[in-house]
């Protein structure tokens, strides 16, 4: 039911679709819908004073393969927001299939 791991790479196939920020400007989220990721990354500066982001945690999500193991392509990742206080990150997840549990 979903794992993180830290730091890593952005992979081709994640295909990042949705961005959502932090309240505080200093976290960024991306969703990535056709591998089923969520990547959290820092928001700072480069030595040169340019916008960078910093990848610190790769998120599976539940949806992001299906329970045969193909790619998930009949599971989505569709829609991404943070709460206002920060405190929360919400993803909704659809596809067809049966529900975890059901």
């Amino acid at each position: 039911a979903g794992g993180g791991e830290g730091g890593g790479v952005v992979r081709v196939e994640d295909g990042p679709t949705h961005l959502a920020s932090h309240p505080s400007g200093g976290v960024a989220y991306a969703l990535c819908a056709g591998s089923g990721v969520l990547l959290v990354a820092d928001v700072g500066r480069d030595g040169k004073g340019r916008g960078a982001l910093t990848l610190v945690q790769r998120v599976e999500l539940v949806n992001g393969a299906d329970a045969d193991g193909t790619d998930g392509s009949s599971s989505a990742a569709g829609a991404l927001a943070c709460s206002s206080d920060g405190s929360f990150v919400y993803v909704a997840c659809g596809g067809a299939g049966e529900r975890p549990g059901g």
